[in-house]
């Protein structure tokens, strides 16, 4: 065999060896695993109440006397239909236009008294620097041997109880202003008082009841004493949402928030509703929940009372904050304790994460904030656009630090 047969059988073998290994190396990282990651993103981290509801027909509504007074007219009458806001009795007006009058005295004369001790700081300060000046101008004929150091003294002590008389000149300002502004709230008192001396219709609906006639007298609640029901009124058309709500999420809702009522019978768009009422010191139908009542604020066509559909109650969120899925924190949740702070109350814990560098699992030890229902804030440890491992469930926890693995963009990550 010659020299160049057995230089090709040489280059063929090492040939060879380097494409037997590149496959091996191929096949090993085609069998590495595939794991899910999704990218650190600034977003709202949302906790929500979600549960089943139930639609019902909104119960009348009853108006009752929110200040005292003789009924001077009944502009309403018994089946009528009223838009909200309609004018439904007036009392005698007479008391309340008294009481605003004399509000805007008061207010009047508290602005003067502001003015007049306004005015007398100003003079307080230019009889200080005067003081200022003239002991000044006698501290130097003092350091000449003009005046004695008696004249001296005499002119530090003016110069002292001008400053002082400043001081006092603000203080008056200070009083002033505060019984201005007490002035100014009780006239605002007064107006809103006066302005529900006209009775309007809170909704729109029909009038079923009238509970008054003119001239009679009207009270309104107190301490032991009930207010006089006025009228009674059936929504036009309202519907509401009945559903059972957990204690403690309960206590976390407030009346007027707006939720959200989802009727797969009739669209997947969610409805706008708002919670009208909750009992949530008292239990519900279910032991340890509380009956809450939201109305649709708008209605699809079709809708009837006993549909069922899927109500959301944001409860608590964080805007536009770096956050990951729940699901690719490791940590267990504490077992003792409360599951969440008071309401306004900054929490932190230690979380960690899977992370990949350099084609390997690494462990990274996070700072998380709020907890939402679906992710969590990221106060530290990472940064945003940094990815983390998110699943699948299974393989993620099988994994472990320093495993070989192929990142791919998890099925759900962004939709």
């Amino acid at each position: 065999m010659g020299v160049g047969a057995k230089t090709g059988l040489v280059i063929a073998a090492v040939v060879g060896t380097v494409l037997a290994a590149r496959l091996s190396l191929e096949r090993k990282q085609q069998s590495r695993p595939r794991v899910w990651t999704e990218l650190v993103a600034q977003q709202d981290v949302v906790e929500a109440f979600v549960g089943y509801g139930t639609v019902v027909g909104a119960p009348s509504v009853t108006v009752s006397a929110e200040v005292g007074g003789r009924v001077r007219a009944v502009t309403a009458r018994a089946g009528q239909r009223v838009a909200a806001r309609h004018p439904l009795l007036a009392l005698d007006s007479n008391p309340f236009a008294w009481k605003v009058e004399r509000a805007r005295a008061a207010v009047a004369a508290r602005d003067a008294d502001r003015e007049r001790a306004v005015l007398a700081v100003e003079q307080a300060r230019r009889r200080a620097q005067w003081a200022e000046k003239e002991g000044a101008r006698v501290e130097d004929l003092f350091a000449s041997g003009v005046q004695s150091d008696e004249a001296a003294a005499q002119a530090r002590h003016r110069s002292w109880i001008a400053a002082l008389e400043v001081a006092v000149q603000l203080q008056r300002v200070e009083v002033a202003s505060a019984e201005a502004l007490a002035a100014e709230s009780e006239l605002a008192d007064a107006l809103q008082e006066a302005a529900r001396s006209i009775v309007r219709a809170p909704i729109a609906g029909e009038i079923m009841e009238i509970g008054v006639q003119r001239g009679e007298w009207v009270q309104a609640g107190a301490v032991g004493v009930a207010p006089t029901r006025l009228f009674t009124i059936a929504p036009d058309g309202a519907l509401d949402v009945e559903v059972n709500v957990q204690q403690r999420q309960a206590a976390r809702v407030q009346l007027g928030q707006i939720a959200s009522v989802t009727l797969p019978t009739l669209a997947s768009r969610p409805l706008r509703a708002r919670v009208v009422s909750k009992l949530a010191a008292a239990p519900g139908p279910i032991d340890g929940t509380a009956l809450m009542r939201l109305r649709l604020e708008e209605l699809a066509p079709g809708v009837r009372v006993g549909f069922t559909g899927t109500v959301r109650i944001p409860i608590e969120e964080r805007s536009r904050v770096p956050a990951i899925p729940n699901h690719a924190l490791h940590s267990a949740p504490r077992r003792y304790g409360p599951r969440r702070p008071r309401p306004g109350a900054r929490s932190t814990r230690t979380e960690r994460a899977w992370v990949i560098r350099d084609g390997l699992v690494a462990e990274r030890t996070l700072v998380a904030g709020f907890r939402g229902d679906t992710h969590t804030e990221i106060l530290a440890g990472i940064s945003l656009g940094e990815a983390v491992i998110t699943g699948p469930y299974a393989l993620v926890r099988s994994i472990g630090v320093g495993d070989a693995v192929i990142p791919i963009r998890a099925p759900l990550a962004g939709r």
